[in-house]
Order: C-alpha cells, then structure tokens, then sequence
C-alpha cells in the first residue's frame, strides 16, 4: 500500500478514539513494512516530530509508535506556552473548547423571542454556566472524560463582547510504563 493509504489508516484509527485516549501501540491492520525502522530510526523520528508504525513484537502486530505531531518542542508533554507535541492533548483542548462554544451558543444565543444583553446575561451567569459544564466534562472513577480538573473561570465585558477563560488538566494520556527493578541481596 501506499504511504498516503498508510497515513490514512493512521487517521481513521485515531479518528476512531475518544480524545483522551492515546493512539500510542494502537494496532494497526498491515502485513508488514517496506522499511523496518531500527530503534535509532524510531528514536530519531520521535525527536523530529514524525509519527510512525513498527511491528511490535511483544504485542505482535503493527502499532502507531507514539501519538505526536510535528511540533518540535517535545522536552515536556505541556510546554510553558501551552502547546504540547501530543496529539492526544491537542485533540483534548480543541474538543473541549468545540464543545463548550457549541453549548454556549445554544444556551445564550439559541431562544427565538429573546437574546442576551448585558441586562439578561451577566458576567457572574457565563462564570457559573461554564463551572457546570466544565464539571460535566471532569473525569471521575466511574466515567472516563476529557479533563481531569479545571479552575481560574474569569469572565470580562468589553463593549458587546464578553471574554471568557479558564483553565484545565487535560486527562494525559499514559504512553509509556517504565519500571525500574532493584537487586536485593537477601
């Protein structure tokens, strides 16, 4: 197959999945790889930004290396300005945010005999509204969700425009486990 076939059943595989979860050893439905990437190949693909496939043979198929993109930075899943080269992250921040603009429409903008104005809809209502919601999106024992939690809700009016922010912990996503075994004498 192609690469462009390949890199089309990269993106419906990660397509397939919740935000929060991780496209990293998700198996991937080829036979095998006209180039098999050594472990320096891999390593170095990682460093650059590209995501690619091996055959992992503890798992025994084809896998997704690591779910990034191409953003360089990758020292820290999260860098200080908020970009991360995680595509898992990413996928989370864009979702919440498509999520929350959608239900705000709908909430303030979407009644046919009434629209808001700085009367009807008050810096204090769009804080609380979007507290509740965000709660609804907070990962917990039971559910699986988005975010783990979310904080500093601070809502400000400038002429018809209200401008609101927040902030939250996306629900990392886990790509590796590392363990470390200790010799004991006795």
């Amino acid at each position: 197959k192609s690469q462009l076939h390949k890199a089309a059943m990269v993106l419906g595989r990660l397509c397939g999945l919740t935000p929060q979860t991780p496209i990293t050893f998700k198996g991937l439905n080829i036979d095998s790889e006209i180039h098999k990437l050594e472990d320096g190949e891999k390593e170095a693909a990682l460093d650059f930004g590209i995501l690619t496939t091996h055959y992992d043979h503890e798992l025994d198929y084809h896998v997704v290396q690591q779910g990034i993109n191409s953003l360089q930075k990758n020292n820290y899943l999260v860098n200080e300005d908020g970009t991360s080269h995680d595509i898992a992250v990413r996928r989370i921040t864009a979702q919440l945010n498509k999520e929350i603009i959608i239900a705000a429409k709908k909430t303030f903008f979407g009644k046919d005999t009434s629209g808001p104005n700085r009367n009807t809809v008050t810096e204090e209502d769009i804080s609380a509204w979007l507290q509740g919601f965000l709660q609804t999106k907070v990962a917990s024992s039971l559910e699986d969700n988005l975010i783990i939690r979310f904080g500093d809700i601070s809502v400000t009016v400038e002429s018809d425009n209200y401008f609101v922010n927040y902030s939250f912990v996306p629900n990392y996503p886990i790509s590796k486990l590392i363990f470390t075994g200790t010799l004991l004498e006795k």
